[in-house]
């Protein structure tokens, strides 16, 4: 819903494109937000385009200001973001200027000492991306602040390779990030690198990425670590691998291929060894119920993506569930669950409250049916 609604454009071959648009006090579900412009405007040299979100001091979730500002030039175009706080303070500050040049398109991040998340950087001397015709791409681009934080951008000289591309993110602090409107309360740091390499007969992307002391909503969840790679072919097959671990342990690995044709094609196998379920808690809201345990075992997909084939099996390594609104504690059962043909079979499978006579269950699901 909203309360006005007004636009008002003029396009004509002598002027071109002139006008503005605003929305006051829209709500969509819990979001509101006070005021959504937008104006254009055309002239013989360029064209401008600058919009934004207001919400003002009454606004019962976050106050702050927001711009996107943009011009279409005739050799060049550029896009400028920009937030404060209710506090007047920048919180972004970070734009783009892309130029044509001769067999390729130029990059250029700007202004030379942006803000992002409250925290001023610096981006160094050359400060750019070139993509050309043939999609190769060259960049050499730094954005740290005064403590070695930041991103880096970087092409490395390998003759045989017509792509080689780094893409490094250094110990990002994930509480300034959530400091921004409607990001999820996360803190840690945060840190990653990818590299893409291209030959003329192979690809690959890899990605390993790790949080350090990482919370969710003020609750601790550890030092969270994941890999991935992607290799595909000429054969319209794609290899994936990739990992995650918990406190520099790996508690799943999965590695499989997926064949593009007509129906499509995948054969993936994921392992779990000892998948600590209190990850799981931080994310229960109100601490509603505490998981407890870990989960080993193994799970085997195969055939076409509209209809896959799932089997394998879990053990419940001393699990339990804590329900404390309930006043209830749940212990589950350690023997194997087995999944066959899309079926997750319980045989007898015990759950205990504080006797010894436990609930069991006998029967299945059926994924098929979920």
């Amino acid at each position: 819903s909203y309360q006005n609604l007004a636009v008002s454009f003029v396009a004509t071959p002598s002027l071109g494109i002139n006008g503005r648009a605003s929305i006051d006090a829209l709500k969509i579900d819990t979001l509101r937000l006070d005021t959504i412009l937008l104006a254009i405007k055309q002239d013989t040299t360029h064209l401008s385009i600058r919009g934004g979100i207001v919400n003002n001091r009454n606004n019962p979730h976050w106050v702050f200001k927001s711009s996107i500002t943009g011009e279409i030039r005739s050799n060049d175009a550029e896009l400028l973001l920009e937030y404060e706080n209710k506090k007047g303070e920048k919180g972004i500050l970070l734009g783009v200027n892309i130029r044509p040049t001769r067999n390729a398109i130029q990059i250029k991040f700007i202004p030379e000492e942006p803000i992002v998340a409250f925290r001023k950087f610096h981006f160094s001397r050359h400060n750019l991306i070139f993509i050309r015709d043939n999609f190769h791409v060259t960049a050499d681009v730094e954005m740290l602040d005064k403590d070695g934080m930041g991103v880096r951008i970087h092409s490395l000289r390998d003759t045989t390779a017509l792509q080689n591309l780094d893409i490094e993110i250094r110990k990002i602090r994930l509480a300034e990030l959530s400091s921004l409107p409607y990001f999820p309360q996360f803190t840690g740091e945060f840190s990653a690198d990818a590299n893409y390499k291209q030959t003329s007969d192979f690809k690959q992307i890899s990605v390993e990425a790790v949080v350090k002391e990482l919370t969710y909503e003020q609750q601790p969840i550890g030092d969270m670590g994941w890999g991935f790679t992607w290799l595909p072919n000429d054969t319209n097959t794609h290899y994936i691998n990739t990992y995650l671990s918990y406190n520099k342990e790996e508690v799943l690995t999965a590695n499989g291929t997926y064949r593009n044709n007509e129906q499509g094609h995948i054969d993936a196998k994921a392992e779990l060894e000892h998948f600590p379920l209190q990850i799981v808690n931080a994310f229960i809201p109100n601490g509603m119920a505490i998981l407890s345990g870990d989960i080993d075992g193994e799970i085997h997909v195969a055939g076409i993506p509209s209809e896959p084939v799932i089997n394998g099996k879990l053990i419940l390594d001393d699990v339990s569930v804590d329900a404390h609104q309930y006043g209830a504690r749940f212990n589950f059962d350690d023997r194997v669950v087995q999944i066959k043909d899309n079926r997750m079979e319980f045989d007898d499978f015990a759950v205990y409250t504080t006797s010894n006579n436990p609930f069991t269950i006998k029967g299945f699901i059926n994924f098929q049916d979920i």
